[in-house]
């Protein structure tokens, strides 16, 4: 029972990840072509594994195979543009740094952080400072707590906030420091979180063309 009730999990979480990898295509900007402010995930998904340094890079390629939108692992100063995914190196945190309306992202080795390397939590904390309500944080399944004081931040700062929920998490460890916190504004199923992404994007970039 307990080998099938991880099998079917797993098989949830699967699902939720080819949803998002196969939605519509987006066409990547030029670097310095546009610079209207960012709007979560219209310009970039930061995305944080624990997997080994020498492996980062490998799993990005074979995103970018797979997915809809272009991954690859990231590098110090990467511009975020829309439809490129940028994954954290292995032993190296990622920042999202800004300037003006531009933003780029930093990789910097520093001390580990909630015993981790690259940590959620310096990356949702740069992304509280430097985008504020123009960022969206999603926390999925995990061990620890890492992320979760930082997915705290960024709704303090007006970012919208999405943990997953207890039932289609396999470890469910930071999503539930996070909603402990009082830090996500929706505690969603896996299933669900790729639509939730879309929709609150759209949503931005929506109200953007309306601001200019």
């Amino acid at each position: 029972a307990l080998r099938s009730s991880q099998r079917n999990r797993t098989m949830r979480k699967s699902a939720g990840s080819r949803r998002l990898c196969t939605t519509k295509p987006a066409s990547p900007s030029e670097p310095g072509a546009d610079s209207t402010p960012l709007h979560c995930a219209t310009r970039v998904l930061r995305v944080f594994s624990s997997r080994a340094s020498s492996c980062t890079a490998a799993f990005a390629r074979r995103l970018d195979g797979i997915c809809a939108v272009a991954v690859k692992e990231a590098t110090d100063g990467d511009q975020v543009i829309a439809g490129r995914v940028l994954i954290a190196p292995g032993n190296r945190h990622m920042l999202l740094r800004r300037a003006g309306s531009r933003y780029t992202v930093a990789i910097e080795e520093g001390p580990y952080v909630c015993r981790h390397r690259p940590s959620v939590d310096v990356m949702f904390r740069t992304a509280a400072q430097n985008a504020g309500a123009n960022a969206m944080g999603v926390l999925l399944t995990g061990m620890g707590d890492d992320g979760a004081r930082g997915l705290l931040e960024m709704r303090v700062m007006g970012s919208h906030t999405v943990a997953q929920d207890e039932e289609t998490s396999i470890v469910f460890g930071m999503p539930r420091e996070a909603i402990e916190l009082g830090a996500a504004e929706k505690v969603l199923p896996l299933q669900k979180v790729a639509e939730e992404i879309l929709r609150h994007c759209a949503g931005a970039a929506q109200a953007a063309r309306a601001a200019s």
